[in-house]
């Protein structure tokens, strides 16, 4: 029993104490001080821009992480540098919580418009996956290669 109770005490302390140290983000407010950063990745987070970033639906505490980094000097950039430098501990709450709170969209070729290989069944690609997928974990790198896939 006492284990039971110290499993959920930490899983809840866990998911629950990152918030309450950090400070819990105002999404409203954080849409209103986000004006300068939708400059660069969208309104809603959802930039269209390729070197910039999604925000949307991101977690907030990695977008917490990321601001303060950028603060610290620790992350260098010195567009964003100068973009944060006058940011409050709230107004970055406010403003993660705000990119979190938003639906990231994907972009991208249309479908329709694209030349497809016919549809297959999910056994078809899991079997085709499973002997031609190559995954190479370098670092912090995750690269995916795919061979050319011809019929």
């Amino acid at each position: 029993m006492n284990k039971l109770v110290i499993v959920i005490l930490s899983a809840f302390l866990g998911s629950v104490a990152p918030q309450l140290v950090l400070g819990q983000g105002d999404a409203a407010a954080g849409q209103a001080k986000s004006a300068l950063c939708a400059t660069c990745h969208g309104a809603d987070g959802n930039s269209i821009l390729p070197e910039n970033p999604k925000l949307a639906g991101q977690n907030a505490s990695y977008i917490i992480k990321q601001i303060n980094d950028y603060k610290s000097g620790d992350r260098a950039n010195l567009v964003m540098t100068g973009m944060v430098a006058a940011l409050s501990d709230q107004d970055i709450a406010d403003i993660a919580a705000w990119y979190a709170s938003q639906q990231v969209t994907l972009q991208g070729a249309d479908p329709e418009s694209c030349n497809l290989v016919k549809p297959c069944t999910a056994l078809e690609l899991s079997s085709y996956l499973s002997q031609h997928v190559r995954l190479v974990i370098h670092q912090t790198e995750t690269v995916m290669r795919l061979p050319d896939f011809h019929r």
